[in-house]
């Protein structure tokens, strides 16, 4: 199996070590932060990248992707 493939389909969270917890909502205008991993939001690794990125350019906001195992 295509290595790259299989990692869009795992399931990562956004961790924002500044503010101490999980993403668990991104808005155009901002974001919501949990410390509850269960409440996280969890995407696809690409979405999750894609989703660290626009916080940054936005936000100038460091989200780290992390693995849900």
């Amino acid at each position: 199996m295509n290595r790259a493939g299989s990692l869009k389909k795992q399931t990562c969270v956004l961790w924002i070590q500044a503010a101490g917890g999980y993403v668990a909502q991104v808005f155009k205008d901002g974001y919501h932060v949990t410390q509850d991993l269960a409440a996280a939001m969890r995407m696809r690794e690409d979405k999750a990248s894609e989703a660290a990125a626009f916080l940054y350019t936005a936000h100038r906001i460091k989200a780290a992707v992390r693995a849900v195992h």
